[in-house]
């Protein structure tokens, strides 16, 4: 958990989507019993490389995907996304 900067007045909760995915669910539930829900997801990480095609080696590939997709899918599909739905108004 993080500070906040004072102008906004809250805490926040930072979860590493590298973290193995069994991880995660429970860092959901950190999260909930600390603030009594998530009201907004920042799925803020992202890396790139440059290079040739051709001189890139697979792992890095790896390390692209996994950060930039699979990581942002493993923190909002099966965690977040329920938690979210859940105060969505429907009143309207």
């Amino acid at each position: 958990m993080c500070k906040v900067p004072a102008a906004v007045g809250r805490d926040a909760y930072i979860a590493d989507g590298r973290d193995h995915a069994a991880e995660l669910p429970e860092k959901t539930r950190l999260a909930l019993s600390l603030f009594g829900g998530i009201d907004i997801l920042v799925l803020n990480a992202g890396i790139t490389q440059r290079s040739r095609t051709r001189e890139t080696d697979e792992s890095v590939y790896r390390r692209l995907m996994e950060v930039n997709f699979f990581a942002p899918e493993a923190m909002a599909a099966p965690c977040c996304l329920p938690c979210l739905r859940k105060n969505v108004d429907t009143s309207s």
